[in-house]
């Protein structure tokens, strides 16, 4: 199990948590739980930002390049391989192909 220390990491670590929320907001209609509020309210509270979910993932997302250019680079990279890798295929039990969109 890791543990991250210090209000920079623990912030650092938010932030990013928050973009992969957004993104799962947009994707799937999907929040991170169920009683907070969804991570797109967030981001626009905190930071004011306007627009639809798009825009306003677009506007994190280079927020978070200039605030966090090293870790921002690295989940880019992560980002990049996992597309590379290209769509997984899944089936269900019949062995029927499931169409997945991550």
């Amino acid at each position: 199990m890791t543990m991250v220390t210090g209000y920079e990491n623990i912030k650092c670590i938010r932030a990013f948590t928050m973009l992969n929320g957004l993104r799962s907001e947009i994707d799937f209609n999907m929040k991170l739980t169920a009683k907070a509020p969804s991570c797109y309210t967030l981001i626009k509270k905190e930071l004011g930002f306007k627009g639809n979910r798009e825009k306003v993932y677009n506007l994190y997302k280079e927020y978070l390049k200039e605030t966090y250019p090293q870790v921002y680079a690295d989940y880019e990279e992560r980002i990049n391989k996992r597309e590379a890798r290209g769509k997984r295929v899944f089936t269900d039990r019949k062995g029927k192909q499931l169409e997945l969109p991550f």
